[in-house]
């Protein structure tokens, strides 16, 4: 016979639905982020002037774009929504409070939705061209479309499993008691 006081594990799935979004929506971000910061401060740390024997040599040329377009407050912006998401992907991890369950897939579909939306219709400072070829190429790219359509169909269908709701009650209600005793007896 089964303890009724059983408290519910983290199911695997969960976990993968949990890294997989931290990785794509926190991590990749924060890295990206990351490199442009990096660069743009590598960039403005050279030296204009170099010393040969005894001679001095100005640079040419400097400047250019970089970033692709990408303002300082767009790196904010992006990097403010990783971090909510990583605290989200946090308490999920958690499994407390019981709403992080909707909050987590709540935050997955939104973010999944602005990447397909910026993906299809990028701003007109990114320096691409706004064709609706170039849009539906950009939007078939097989990492987009995988990650930012399936990565939410998973973890909508896999949080609304009875393993994960039970994970998140925090309990077995007595019918998922009676079925895993079933399985148990077999």
């Amino acid at each position: 016979m089964i303890d009724k006081t059983l408290k519910p594990h983290r199911p695997l799935g969960l976990t993968l639905a949990i890294l997989v979004g931290i990785i794509f929506y926190s991590v990749i971000p924060l890295l990206f982020t990351l490199q442009l910061l990096t660069v743009e401060s590598h960039l403005a740390n050279m030296e204009s002037e170099w010393q040969f024997d005894d001679e001095t040599v100005e640079q040419i040329a400097s400047g250019g774009d970089l970033t692709g377009g990408i303002t300082r407050f767009d790196m904010a912006i992006q990097a403010g929504v990783a971090l909510i998401f990583l605290g989200v992907a946090f308490l999920a991890w958690r499994g407390k409070p019981r709403i992080m369950r909707h909050l987590f897939v709540l935050a997955v579909i939104i973010t999944s939705s602005v990447t397909l939306f910026v993906t299809v219709f990028p701003s007109s400072t990114g320096g691409l061209s706004g064709g609706s070829l170039d849009s539906l190429t950009r939007l078939l790219n097989p990492t987009v479309l995988i990650f930012n359509i399936l990565l939410p169909l998973y973890v909508v269908w896999y949080l609304n499993r009875a393993p994960a709701r039970a994970f998140y009650r925090g309990y077995y209600l007595p019918e998922e008691l009676e079925a895993i005793q079933r399985v148990l007896d077999n």
